[in-house]
């Protein structure tokens, strides 16, 4: 028996030493060493049996010693036992043998059994993982098959074993990793207590994309303390770091938002003030941080507030919140600022604490003011003015109306029964096309004023003249949302207008008519004078002079018959002077060409100013009144000439078209004034606009300084059923 050498720490030898790769996989360093408890209790086992063994084996020694069993043997009733003691003792020793090895292969089986539920265990648990799992040698080389690296890059065994696994690892990482890879095989380096290595990396996925790796490495030791392979597991962290770099975005987000908020950001913790951005510095006219960590909260609010603020800190502390409220901040100065303060708690590096941000209300506060003061001094003014003013609200199409609404017209109501249809149905069906294209086409082109004149039905049906005018507010798009403004009764300013047109069109039609008769007079005149003064002139001096030649021998008488003689002369050439004067004769003869170019020749004689005159190529056909409206025109402009411009020359062009005849005379001189145009005595001018003006034509005056005067008439061609047969 004793030959047989049996030792139980080679059964536990067996059982701690891994069979397969899977059975050295788990992940604790630990896993690859049995437990101690499960060696005692092996130990224990082993040594129980052998202590069995031996005490049945003395037992039967001293049964042979004792001869309980010779005379057992010796007994004539038992013949088939009568064997010698050798005999016994070798059945007794092989039947002990036979238990020993039975025990024995019972505990083998048992620990082989073990073995292969642990291996099967773990292989489901490496293939089920989401993590790459692997083993190499004590050199770090790949040398055993890693389904789950296959897995994931896309290698087969014969690409990654060895250091081929290298070439999935991104370029950029792969001298770090193999100088990392060195040091740990050279062991120039140790794991952070003893655990593990750990490192990151990036490897490229089947797909070609690359993903972050955290690889977790373990050396598995034998029994001199030696490498003598690696075990690790690569986590696959790229959601990690994205969510990490989402995390670090987020807090850089948040922070810059806290440095660049224009309201002030507080964090208060155990009553103290820990944190404050920029706004609130400036705010608070700090000059740094340092000024105000530390300062409790009361500190930095108006007496009259600290009670209130204590009391909402307290709230907010005990997780309730608390609303918004307006209240006084008292700045390091002593001056005061309103501001509208929120708070909340929240945990600040692991602690409780509460954050305030104020907002700086002094502008809204004093807009609030103006805009009060404002609606009051509307309010006024529509109660004080005569005009019908009105609020439209493009949105609702309703429209807010003062009381002179009622007073003015009769209606009256709530500004969405006087809406904008209400507006559009008492207008005068004349002017409904015109007036709501207006003010749509002004809102849709982005202008910002309207105004118009229609007529607008009162209550009691009779129509009024309105005036309206509209200001068009507009939103941040440039689309109206909004008009204000107010209607005008102008009904009696258009009687009276009217009445000043009728007064007007019978003044002009009786300046026509004067004129008419003035030129009828002055042509019957100038026909008397010529005629008669003319026809006595002329038989006065045949008589004298057939007086004077009968009187040879008398000097006196001579003398005086041919002084008197002079005298008919220039009394005839006066009278030609005053009948030409009157009414050139030429004009009704000739026409308006050769009148002008008369005139025009009659006034550089008489002025020494150099005259010309261009005419149309072709002959003009003028009714007689434009042809002496014209003549007029141009005979008191060239009389001014003489008299103010101070010129050396002057240009007179005639010109017509089928739709009116231009009348334009220009000189060099000093250029009239703007001051001599409006002069209420200027009546050569009034006299001119109006012979323009009754004939539908328009007259306009122009002078520049020391460049001369521009006159231009424009009078429409008569109508060939009203020319003169």
């Amino acid at each position: 028996f004793c030959k047989l050498r049996w030792n139980p720490r080679r059964v536990l030898a067996k059982e701690r030493k891994p069979a397969t790769l899977c059975h050295r996989m788990s992940i604790p360093a630990t896993s690859t060493v049995a437990p101690r408890a499960k060696r005692a209790s092996g130990f224990r086992q082993g040594a129980l049996t052998i202590v069995a063994i031996y005490l049945a084996f003395a037992a039967v020694w001293i049964a042979f010693s004792d001869g309980i069993l010779s005379r057992m043997l010796d007994d004539t009733r038992v013949p088939y036992l009568q064997v010698s003691k050798n005999a016994a003792f070798a059945i007794c020793s092989a039947i002990l043998l036979y238990l020993l090895v039975l025990r024995l292969a019972l505990q083998r089986a048992t620990v082989e059994n073990a073995l292969r539920r642990n291996e099967r265990r773990y292989r489901s648990l490496v293939l089920a993982t989401a993590q790459v799992t692997w083993r190499a040698g004590a050199s770090g080389e790949i040398s055993e098959d890693t389904p789950t690296w296959q897995a994931f890059t896309g290698q087969t065994p014969e690409q990654y074993k060895g250091w081929g696994w290298m070439n999935a690892i991104h370029p950029e990482d792969r001298d770090h990793l193999r100088e990392r890879w060195r040091k740990a095989i050279a062991r120039e380096s140790r794991p952070p207590n003893d655990r593990f290595y750990e490192i990151e990396y990036r490897v490229r996925r089947h797909d070609g994309a690359y993903r972050d790796f955290l690889s977790r490495t373990v050396p598995v030791l034998d029994a001199r303390g030696e490498v003598s392979e690696w075990v690790g597991i690569c986590y696959d962290i790229t959601e990690q770091k994205l969510r990490e770099q989402q995390l670090r975005d987020s807090e850089e987000r948040y922070r810059s938002l806290v440095e660049v908020a224009p309201d002030m950001i507080i964090v208060h913790q155990d009553g103290k003030t820990i944190f404050m951005n920029p706004a609130g510095l400036r705010m608070l006219r700090a000059p740094n941080l340092q000024a105000v960590i530390g300062m409790a909260p009361a500190d930095m609010v108006h007496p009259d507030y600290r009670d209130l603020v204590q009391q909402r800190i307290h709230t907010v502390g005990s997780g309730n919140p608390v609303p918004t409220i307006e209240e006084k901040l008292q700045r390091l100065d002593g001056t005061h600022m309103d501001v509208e303060v929120s708070a909340a708690s929240f945990i600040y590096q692991g602690r409780p604490a509460v954050q305030v941000i104020a907002r700086d209300i002094s502008a809204r506060l004093q807009a609030q003011e103006e805009l009060r003061a404002s609606e009051a001094r509307f309010n006024m003014l529509t109660r004080a003015t005569t005009d019908i003013v009105y609020d439209w609200d493009m949105a609702t199409n309703a429209i807010w109306w003062n009381e002179n609404m009622r007073v003015q017209f009769g209606y009256a109501g709530k500004p969405e029964e006087l809406g904008m249809e209400f507006w559009v149905s008492r207008l005068h069906p004349d002017d409904v096309a015109r007036v709501h294209g207006s003010i749509f086409s002004a809102i849709a082109e982005g202008k910002q004023f309207w105004a118009d004149e229609y007529r607008f039905r009162r209550a009691d049906d009779s129509y009024a003249n309105v005036l309206d005018r509209g200001y068009i507010t507009q939103d941040r798009h440039g689309k109206g949302v909004r008009m204000i403004g107010a209607m005008m009764d102008i009904t009696d300013r258009k009687l009276a207008e009217q009445r000043l047109r009728d007064s007007r069109e019978q003044m002009r039609a009786l300046t026509g008519h004067l004129e008419r008769v003035r030129e009828e007079e002055r042509t019957r005149i100038a026909r008397e004078i010529h005629d008669e003064l003319g026809q006595a002139l002329t038989g006065l001096k045949m008589d004298l002079s057939w007086f004077a030649a009968r009187l040879p021998n008398q000097p006196a008488l001579a003398e005086k018959s041919a002084a008197m003689l002079k005298l008919i002369d220039s009394t005839v050439h006066a009278v030609r002077r005053l009948s030409t004067e009157l009414r050139p004769a030429i004009l009704d003869s000739l026409g308006l060409i050769p009148a002008i170019e008369w005139l025009a020749q009659e006034f550089q004689k008489r002025t020494g100013v150099q005259c010309d005159f261009v005419t149309p190529d072709d002959d003009l056909n003028v009714d007689h009144e434009r042809t002496t409206a014209l003549f007029r025109i141009c005979q008191e402009a060239l009389t001014n000439v003489a008299r103010y411009a101070e010129a050396t020359s002057v240009h007179i062009e005639l010109d017509s078209h089928e739709q009116e005849i231009t009348l334009r005379i220009s000189d060099n001189g000093r250029g009239i004034t703007d001051a001599e145009q409006k002069a209420t005595k200027s009546f050569g001018l009034l006299g001119m606009r109006e012979r323009a003006r009754l004939l539908g034509g328009t007259f306009t005056i122009k002078g520049d300084p020391d460049e001369g005067t521009t006159l231009t008439v424009r009078i429409p061609m008569p109508q060939p059923d009203v020319l003169p047969v």
